[in-house]
């Protein structure tokens, strides 16, 4: 199980602004796929006050996995 985090700025330390958990997709480039994907629709909104511009996908136990590069 995985959590993306779409974030106010690329990296470990930006405030998140959504999360959802993946529960059934193990690998983890897959993962880094559909956050890119959900980054990418969630952008396409009209614009407020909390854009996301970033993500980072957590494990089910918080361990960090990977983030999003500028």
């Amino acid at each position: 199980m995985y959590t993306i985090e779409l974030t106010e700025g690329p990296g470990w330390d930006a405030p998140a602004v959504q999360a959802r958990v993946i529960r059934t997709t193990v690998d983890i480039s897959k993962v880094a796929a559909l956050a890119a994907e959900w980054l990418h629709e969630v952008r396409q909104r009209p614009f407020d006050a909390h854009r996301p511009d970033g993500w980072r996908i957590v494990d089910g136990v918080g361990r960090r996995i990977i983030a999003s590069e500028v």
